[in-house]
């Protein structure tokens, strides 16, 4: 199968090897057709998202358009990657050792010797990091594969003590100076949890959704138009009717930072001026014991994402009594700022440093269904972000919907909230439905449909 948004992976049994690498051999006879000069740079190839290997806890993203297969189904399972021209074939595996002594170096000096009985080195990087982790890499000559001559590169990279990734590509001669940056970008993305460590797994994730926020936002940043949705909440009752809830509406766009405010525009200091990414949220909320508690929040991203500002104020009436409390941040880099008033009283200031990896502003928050992946295979990032009093930890996994081609399933899992929440992606990114763990459903709709129900249903509307 073929990359294209994502990466499909097709699991195949042992005994195809043998098939694999005979094609690979006729593939790398194959004529080709005319090359490009010689000294013109190579320019980087478009990666797909990361895949992982659950048995192994390996990591890696292979460029678009290309092939994916794992051989295998325990830690010693192997990602092929080939592209479409099959000019070129990778493997990656998980190599273990008995000593915790053993160098990225001697690995990789092991992994030579299985290419070819006296290898010709044609160069080598020492003293690489990849992840952060002690890596090498060597590209030889003096290999055959299926009787034709072929050159290839090796990267080893140390994951733990005892189990290093070793990424093996071959190719032709001919091919080599194409091929080879193709090698390293593609090693460059190595990664690893150990699939019995959680807090490795979780990191993993956080790079991950590092990754998407600096290779998405900077377009969406440029090309975000203004979109409003509406949504109905609801539950079903024990006899399976409906119980309205209340309605959200949520509108992103463009503005200046001095919106958050609420001061007069004309009036703006250079930075209220500051264009960038708004969003609005509305909501309003019948809470079972009576009552109307509405939620208006706005928040502001700049351009660069390195500062933002928010603000929530909530109102809770019920019979003659009113009570409000307003939510202020502030972010300048890694340091946020969160300034809390309830009912006339002014709390203390709450100062956060912010994690170096995976932050999500107040407005990507409301951007995850257009910054996730939505391919043909299941894609996982994680996040931190600021939820009500501090920095919390999210999953999101989409997938392909089952129930519906060309829609995706998109689950939330939050470190401070019972169960995940489940949710229909459209393929414009708009959200058709959500479910939360404790019943709560949402449903997309219009404000003429909103009002039209609840006018039936002599809900407070005002």
């Amino acid at each position: 199968m073929t990359y294209r948004n994502t990466h499909p992976c097709s699991l195949i049994r042992r005994s195809w090897r043998s098939r694999l690498l005979a094609a690979m051999a006729i593939a790398l006879l194959a004529p080709t057709g005319g090359r490009a000069d010689d000294t013109t740079p190579p320019e980087k190839v478009e990666l797909a998202a990361p895949y992982s290997v659950r048995t192994s806890g390996l990591s890696i993203r292979p460029p678009l358009e290309s092939s994916l297969r794992v051989v295998g189904t325990d830690a010693s399972a192997q990602v092929v990657i080939t592209p479409s021209d099959h000019l070129w074939r990778m493997e990656l595996s998980l190599l273990e050792v008995t000593s915790s002594g053993t160098s990225v170096a001697q690995v990789l000096e092991s992994a030579l010797k299985t290419l070819a009985r006296q290898p010709i080195l044609l160069d080598r990087n020492q003293g690489m990091l990849i992840q952060g982790r002690k890596a090498e890499m060597a590209f030889v000559g003096g290999v055959t594969i299926g009787g034709a001559e072929a050159q290839a590169g090796l990267c080893a990279v140390a994951v733990s003590p005892t189990r290093f990734a070793v990424l093996k590509m071959v190719t032709l001669p001919t091919e080599f100076e194409k091929a080879r940056p193709i090698f390293e970008q593609v090693a460059a993305t190595i990664d690893y949890a150990d699939p019995r460590n959680e807090e490795q797994k979780r990191q993993l994730l956080v790079r991950r959704g590092q990754e998407l926020l600096d290779e998405r936002m900077p377009t969406l940043m440029t090309s975000l138009q203004t979109r409003e949705e509406w949504f109905r909440l609801y539950t079903l009752d024990t006899d399976g009717g409906e119980q309205e809830l209340g309605y959200v509406r949520l509108r992103l766009g463009t503005g200046q930072r001095g919106e958050v405010s609420g001061s007069d525009p004309s009036r703006y200091s250079v930075s209220e001026q500051e264009r960038g990414l708004t969003a609005r949220l509305a909501l309003r909320y019948l809470p079972p014991d009576g009552g109307v508690f509405d939620v208006v929040s706005l928040a502001f991203l700049s351009t660069d994402r390195k500062t933002e500002d928010w603000k929530t104020t909530q109102t809770l009436r019920k019979e003659e009594a009113t009570s409000n409390a307003t939510l202020i941040g502030a972010r300048q880099g890694q340091r946020l700022t969160v300034n809390l008033s309830q009912d006339g009283a002014n709390y203390n200031p709450k100062k956060i440093a912010l994690p170096s990896q995976g932050y999500l502003s107040q407005v990507e928050l409301y951007l995850l269904p257009l910054l996730l992946p939505r391919g043909e295979q299941t894609a996982e990032a994680g996040f931190w972000f600021y939820r009500e009093t501090d920095i919390v930890f999210r999953k999101d996994k989409t997938e392909p919907w089952t129930e519906e081609p060309g829609l995706w399933r998109w689950v939330s899992e939050i470190s401070s909230q019972a169960g995940p929440t489940e949710s229909i992606i459209e393929p414009s990114g708009a959200v058709r439905s959500k479910r939360t763990a404790d019943g709560v459903r949402w449903e997309a709709t219009s404000l003429e449909e909103l009002l039209a129900l609840w006018r039936r249903k002599g809900l407070p509307i005002e």
